[in-house]
């Protein structure tokens, strides 16, 4: 799925895992990220844990989508690419 296509589909999509690819940006305040692709950005919140990576890596996400101000993945898995 792309970034574009959970922003697009957030009502069919909130509450449901989704897995997408992109370029993760630097973590931020509060367990905050963003993850960029070719179509878009979308909010990254890392709850439990926070993997190790650099800013842009690309990476594969995984985890469930809601809306926290901005539409944000909850990221459950994150393996860079």
């Amino acid at each position: 799925m792309t970034i574009k296509g959970i922003i697009t589909n957030f009502n069919e999509l909130e509450d449901k895992d989704v897995q997408v690819v992109g370029y993760i940006e630097p973590l931020g305040k509060d367990n905050f990220s963003h993850l960029c692709d070719t179509n878009g950005r979308i909010q990254l919140y890392f709850r439990d844990y926070i993997p190790e990576f650099e800013e842009g890596n690309l990476v594969s996400i995984s985890g469930l989508v809601f809306r926290e101000g901005d539409i944000t993945i909850q990221v459950k898995e994150l393996s860079i690419l």
